[in-house]
């Protein structure tokens, strides 16, 4: 049997079926480890953002404190997202699926969701708070998933707790919570379209995760020059946390970030050569020198480790925005998206 008479018969023996389900929050032990998954990764990825910062300063005696402050806000959003789920939604959160020959499909249909992320947004923009409106942002953005059967490597069946995972390459991209009546009917046809599917179509095996850390690793070495050249060439840590910052969104985000970090890159270049071109005027000879002329061997190493950074992230993010490099959210929506 063919490819597609094979999809044609998994398409006539199941049909599309369709649910609404009060999906349970805080008594779930899925979401509340991905929410405490999601809370500890999000303290650890703010430490070491601020930690290189201060490593490359020499602050390591900071390090310490700021771990401890990190963790303690990271559990503390922990029990608060716990609150949230038992008084604002009851512990319980009404989302719509789908199955049927294209794919599958979980909305969240509840009005409170939604309004709440909305009311995330505003708040943080009129707040002047950019980690709650990115959160508001991030969770209105998550209120419909979607994936072809084609970017579905495998499924995870639980029929104790009637959920069925869809996982890619590395993680999974929809869960299907089902009812009692339903859930036997909606695991059949989702064997049933993926066994419908050539394993060429679906997405490759392995883990993309080792070479998004390899990029990673790679873009946070290229940007710590930026923090460490000598005086009088010293930058102000704003716009080197800038560059960080996006060339980081770059390789897990959205490649257009790119654009930022090669724009920052320009402005730190005019930086620096606008420092080292200024004449200073020598206290003790009388004899003008240019920032420049006052660097010793070292810090002409530094200077030319800070060049080749910024070179390295030019070229990083010239093929991001090009497609050469796919970042993992970029990669992700290539998968679930591609035809049949």
């Amino acid at each position: 049997m063919s490819a597609r008479t094979q999809r044609a018969a998994a398409d006539a023996a199941h049909p599309a079926i369709e649910w609404d389900m009060r999906v349970p929050l805080a008594t779930n032990r899925r979401i509340v480890g991905d929410m405490a998954l999601a809370c500890g990764l999000g303290a650890v990825i703010a430490f070491l953002f601020v930690a290189v910062v201060l490593g490359a300063q020499g602050e390591w005696r900071s390090l310490k404190p700021l771990a401890i402050g990190f963790g303690a806000a990271g559990a503390g959003f922990f029990v608060l997202g716990v609150l949230v789920m038992l008084v604002v939604f009851g512990n319980r959160m009404t989302m719509r699926f789908r199955v049927d020959a294209e794919g599958a499909v979980a909305s969240t249909v509840d009005r409170r969701a939604r309004v709440a992320n909305r009311l995330a947004i505003v708040a943080g923009v009129l707040a002047r708070k950019p980690s709650v409106a990115g959160a508001g942002l991030i969770a209105a953005g998550t209120e419909k998933a979607a994936t072809r059967w084609t970017g579905v490597r495998r499924a995870v069946f639980d029929p104790g707790a009637r959920r069925i995972g869809l996982r890619n390459r590395w993680r999974t991209v929809i869960v299907l919570y089902c009812t009692p009546e339903n859930y036997e009917a909606v695991a059949a046809a989702v064997r049933a379209h993926l066994a419908a599917v050539p394993d060429a179509k679906r997405p490759e095996r392995g883990s993309p995760i080792p070479a998004l850390l390899g990029w990673t690793v790679a873009v946070v070495a290229a940007s710590i020059p930026t923090m460490t050249l000598p005086w009088p060439l010293t930058l102000d840590l704003l716009a080197p946390m800038i560059l960080l910052a996006f060339a980081v969104a770059t390789v897990w985000l959205i490649p257009l970030f790119g654009y930022v970090v090669m724009a920052t890159a320009a402005y730190l270049v005019f930086e620096v050569v606008s420092a080292g071109l200024v004449m200073r005027r020598n206290q003790f000879t009388g004899r003008m020198y240019s920032g420049f002329d006052s660097l010793d061997g070292g810090e002409w190493v530094a200077v030319g480790l800070f060049a080749a950074g910024l070179a390295f992230l030019v070229w990083f993010s010239l093929r991001a925005v090009r497609g050469r490099i796919r970042s993992a959210l970029t990669g992700d929506a290539e998968e679930a998206d591609r035809p049949a």
